[in-house]
């Protein structure tokens, strides 16, 4: 898959994918997305995703909150994240410096193209392109594979959380954008 580029406004002259914002008909089948990975994860052993964790309800208010943005590939969504500009629930309130991406998915039939890459740096532009000077993100402490791509991507950590519940402890990381 080639990541489609971005044809107006701030993005046009960046080598970014043309994401749109989701739809109230792109719920399910971004559910359907994460809940592939999920199970991919589990298959392999590693902790993070956990199928059913999350429902549709719960994606259906992300997407109506302007949260979730796709990439297609001739239809449905083939490639998605959320972007956030505060993630209080997570780090609590923090200086507006900085936007975050969550729920980082790309179809099976899609990994290793460089689609995650692209996605982030189109989340960089929308960041930069919003006054913010950082890009953050966060992922199971314990995934070792996850925060090495990360760290290929420019993302270092700068920060640690336990949770009392059915998370895993989480590393942030950021890059400047």
């Amino acid at each position: 898959m080639r990541p489609l580029r971005a044809t107006s406004g701030a993005d046009a002259s960046q080598d970014v994918p043309a994401l749109e914002q989701a739809e109230p008909a792109d719920a399910e089948p971004l559910l359907a997305l994460r809940e592939a990975a999920a199970v991919w994860l589990a298959a392999r052993g590693v902790r993070g995703w956990e199928p059913g964790e999350v429902g549709l309800d719960e994606v259906r208010g992300q997407v109506e909150a302007g949260q979730w943005h796709v990439l297609r590939d001739g239809g449905g969504p083939v490639a998605a994240l959320r972007l956030l500009w505060q993630d209080e629930a997570v780090w609590g309130a923090q200086a507006p410096e900085a936007a975050y991406v969550h729920g980082l998915v790309v179809a099976a039939e899609h990994r290793g193209t460089g689609v995650g890459s692209a996605l982030l740096d189109w989340a960089a532009v929308r960041a930069r392109t919003a006054g913010r000077s950082l890009l953050r993100l966060d992922c199971s402490e314990d995934n070792e594979a996850l925060r090495h791509y990360y760290s290929r991507q420019g993302f270092r950590t700068v920060g640690r959380r336990d949770f009392d519940g059915h998370w895993y402890p989480v590393v942030l990381l950021e890059r400047a954008v």
